[in-house]
């Protein structure tokens, strides 16, 4: 039985570092910080100077023994502080179930944004009649957050005296998924006499909500506000692409953790991936016709080249744009652990990490600081290698020949020895 045991030719990585050879790139620090190196998507990450500050009740929540400062740790909500605002600009969404033609989309930011000049103005004016019976204003928030408060009430300034005016009847919806289920309310009230409607609900993870008039009476809503407490269950923080000078091999990664709460209810994800150019991702939009998906261009509908900046912005507006890995220029992503040595494509120029924060209870989690890896210029330009014969009969003894050429143009300062490994014993 013949068995083949490689190819004829390949090209052997020269990805590991000789010990005190390597340099180190670290973020989070005065050269690298945070703010300036990542991304975080959804918004709700926070970057803390001394993860000492963060206590309740006086109490430390993330003991550490280090005094390593510029931590990012998964928000964590302050009960006096409306999580309504600011949830645009992390990717949530406010709707209400009108057609396109009768929505004002200046009102619905107004229920979200704190100005007491704007609401949903759903009263009966000059004789317009209105149906009010099964109006839903409907609230992503972008993100799931620890909610116990949602309070709503219509304008009471002296400019807009409308305290008259609020919602006499109600069902109110609470989930944790994007949607939130409209078969059953988690709150009801069919006679409401509350001018400010106050509705304190179990702490719990919530993402989206829904407000549907029970009666035709009109109404109007000057702010939606939520309130909540504890940690954000998930939190990202993606780096941009980090450039180095020279195209280079990896060594270890490593960073510094500090733990809230039950350390099994919390976990750090750290993936990393390489590439030779700094864009590792390429953006695309579905082509419709007719609601048929007909193709993808790289350019949004002005003819405009797609980029990351353009592609969230048009993700937030429900266009169907996706994207994809460059994988001619980029790896995949590789879920690594603190202190491994890095099995990445190399040599390579760019180096982008993210990290994954999960909270399984309002009171956990983890935060994370220092992240730092070792880098080094490869010894030579490439190191290529031939073994015949490429096929053997199994059971039977066979003599490998292996043969190694040396690509070294650039004039790097080469190496003594080489170690190769083997699937079996040779």
């Amino acid at each position: 039985m013949l068995r083949k045991i490689c190819p004829s030719v390949f090209l052997l990585c020269l990805a590991s570092i000789t010990t005190g050879s390597a340099d180190q790139f670290l973020v989070g620090g005065s050269d690298h910080p945070w703010v300036e190196s990542g991304t975080t998507p959804g918004g709700v990450i926070d970057f803390v100077e001394d993860i000492n500050t963060v206590i309740e009740e006086e109490q430390v929540l993330f003991p550490v023994e280090t005094d390593e400062r510029n931590w990012i740790v998964p928000v964590r909500v302050d009960p006096d502080v409306n999580i309504s605002i600011g949830l645009l600009d992390r990717g949530g969404k406010i709707d209400i179930n009108l057609s396109d033609n009768q929505k004002d989309e200046d009102e619905l930011a107004g229920v979200i944004n704190g100005d007491h000049r704007v609401a949903l103005d759903r009263k009966p004016v000059d004789g317009r009649a209105l149906v009010n019976n099964g109006i839903i204003l409907s609230i992503d928030l972008g993100a799931r957050f620890g909610v116990n408060r949602i309070v709503f009430y219509p304008r009471m300034t002296p400019q807009f005296p409308f305290g008259n005016d609020f919602m006499r009847s109600y069902a109110l919806f609470i989930s944790e998924d994007e949607e939130p289920n409209l078969a059953s309310p988690d709150f009801s009230e069919s006679d409401n006499q509350d001018t400010t409607v106050v509705v304190e609900i179990d702490a719990q993870f919530v993402r989206s909500l829904a407000l549907k008039s029970t009666l035709n009476a009109g109404f109007e809503i000057d702010e939606f506000e939520i309130y909540g407490t504890g940690f954000v269950p998930e939190a990202s923080y993606e780096s941009l692409p980090l450039f180095l000078d020279d195209p280079s091999v990896w060594g270890q990664i490593r960073w510094l953790e500090a733990i809230a709460g039950d350390p099994r209810d919390s976990s750090i994800e750290v993936r990393v991936r390489s590439g030779s150019d700094d864009t590792p991702d390429s953006f695309f939009r579905q082509i419709k016709v007719g609601g048929v998906v007909t193709g993808r261009s790289e350019n949004d509908a002005d003819g405009n080249p797609l980029t990351q900046a353009s592609y969230e912005r048009l993700l937030r507006e429900d266009e169907s744009v996706f994207k994809q890995t460059d994988l001619q220029n980029w790896g995949q992503w590789q879920l690594v652990s603190n202190g491994q040595t890095l099995e990445l494509p190399a040599p390579r120029q760019y180096l982008q990490f993210r990290i994954d924060f999960a909270n399984a209870t309002l009171n956990s989690a983890r935060a994370l600081a220092e992240l730092e890896f070792d880098f080094a210029s490869p010894p030579v330009d490439r190191l290529i290698a031939e073994v015949q014969p490429s096929v053997a009969t199994i059971s039977e003894p066979t003599t490998f020949t292996f043969v190694a050429r040396i690509d070294n143009g650039s004039g790097r300062p080469g190496f003594r020895r080489f170690d190769m490994e083997t699937p079996a014993r040779v």
